[in-house]
């Protein structure tokens, strides 16, 4: 009761203090503050976001308290919250003159070190303070985000795994880790990690999410689905589990489920452009195209720039026979974003409907320059070629597509099929066989390109041969 009868006097000096210095700033004099009624006030500003007059609160106190730790150190971390971490790190080479080893003072330097892109420098910081800090685990955080700027995930990998060990509830960590074993391609790794630590703490709804991202990215949707089951079951509110099991449902063809979790999110957290915009892909690959537009239209009401929806109503305005509203929207998504192969590569589709065959040209051009892997826009280059009879650019563009792409066996195939096409049945046997070498099982391609294959002889010999 008595530190609750305490508070409002307390709660009466700080204001008694900040109305003294504001009517001290006001009449332009000078009045002395000790320096707990200058961190009082400094306290008050930064409370409001007013940021620069807390700066000026410090100034003015260390004009009083030149050698004030307390006060040098707020001005140090100020500044950089603020983003100035030259005029912080002259504020840190004060402190160490007169307290040059402090958990503290480390801290703020390793952050301002960061921001001034010194990384390596900033994890010694980090290091120093570990040697005398208590609570490390926020410091092993600093160190794992410093080894991600220099892009060093496996040292990352080693400090959030510390952290976690130091406090088990660092949830940060346990997302951080998933994103550094995704980028070092460690995703078996990752799995293992997330098994073992919820055989300790299976409580854990990020720990269970993270595995089951973990699982997506490795194709395993099954498996993804049952840990985000888990997640959800422990945080029935946490949208990013519905989210994500929505979408590894839509992986394995449940458009219906899927359509149902996504709207899902939209009683835990306000609807977003992009979940509108995967609603309407699992309802165009439904065969609900009427629907589909309907939800992409709501994602552009959300985001007018998302391009991947102009394009998807481009296409679909296409199929359903309105060739020149679907340009429109398709012209509306490469003004959006110029350098997306996609968009030229669907704009060549569909201006050859109208006979534009130097705009296609110049589209396709366009796609393969800025995505040499859209292997689409290889072949859709090469099957107008030959539609307008230029056969030998057609080849030529073919052969291109393999030797940016020497490992991919659809071109293999389509130009095996062009081959034979063109009557050059030596060479596209060769085509085929290296084809086939490279991925037995996508030789149906070749009837999906050219289905008169499917009565050729030696094609049928050689797949039997290599089968």
């Amino acid at each position: 009761m008595e530190e609750e009868s305490n508070y409002p006097d307390k709660h009466n000096e700080v204001g008694s203090s900040i109305k003294r210095f504001e009517e001290m700033i006001k009449n332009k004099t000078e009045y002395f503050f000790d320096v707990h009624e200058i961190e009082d006030i400094v306290d008050h500003y930064i409370g409001e976001y007013r940021w620069p007059d807390a700066l000026k609160t410090l100034e003015f106190g260390l004009s009083l308290h030149p050698f004030s730790f307390n006060l040098l150190i707020r001005k140090a971390h100020l500044l950089s919250d603020m983003k100035k971490p030259n005029e912080g790190l002259c504020t840190i080479k004060i402190i160490e003159t007169i307290c040059p080893d402090n958990n503290e003072l480390y801290i703020i330097k390793g952050n301002i070190l960061s921001q001034l892109g010194e990384h390596a420098n900033s994890i010694n910081c980090y290091k120093k303070a570990l040697d005398l800090e208590v609570e490390k685990d926020d410091i092993l955080m600093c160190i794992a985000f410093e080894y991600q700027s220099l892009n060093l995930n496996k040292k990352a990998l080693i400090y959030f795994k510390k952290a976690i060990e130091e406090n088990p509830d660092q949830e940060i960590a346990l997302y951080e880790l998933a994103f550094c074993y995704e980028e070092e391609n460690l995703l078996e790794e990752s799995t293992k990690y997330y098994i073992k630590y919820l055989d300790q703490h299976p409580y854990s709804h990020a720990a269970w999410y993270n595995l089951g991202i973990s699982y997506s990215k490795m194709g395993k949707h099954l498996n993804a689905i049952n840990a985000y089951d888990f997640a959800i079951a422990i945080d029935e509110n946490f949208a990013s589990g519905y989210f994500n099991k929505a979408h590894a449902l839509a992986h394995l063809g449940n458009y219906h489920e899927a359509i149902a979790l996504y709207k899902e999110t939209f009683k835990y957290e306000d609807p977003e452009a992009y979940t509108y915009y995967y609603i309407g892909e699992c309802l165009e690959k439904a065969g609900r195209s009427e629907e589909a537009l309907e939800q992409y239209q709501e994602t552009i009401k959300l985001d007018p720039e998302f391009s991947d929806a102009w394009l998807a109503m481009g296409i679909i305005l296409n199929k359903l026979n309105k060739p020149d509203e679907g340009l429109t929207y398709i012209r509306k998504a490469i003004d959006i974003d110029p350098e997306c192969s996609e968009n030229w590569m669907e704009y060549a589709n569909l201006i050859l409907k109208f006979d534009e065959i130097e705009d296609a040209v110049y589209a396709y051009n366009k796609a393969i320059s800025l995505d040499p892997f859209n292997i689409k826009a290889w072949v859709n280059y090469g099957a107008m070629l030959i539609k307008v009879k230029n056969n030998k650019q057609a080849i030529k563009i073919i052969r291109d597509g393999i030797k940016k792409n020497p490992e991919n066996p659809d071109l293999y195939y389509y130009y095996c099929g062009l081959l034979l096409s063109l009557k050059d049945k030596r060479t596209a046997y060769e085509i085929f066989e290296k084809a086939l070498k490279l991925n037995y099982d996508k030789h149906t391609l070749l009837f999906d390109f050219h289905p008169e294959t499917k009565k050729n002889a030696t094609i049928l010999d050689l797949i039997g041969t290599y089968g």
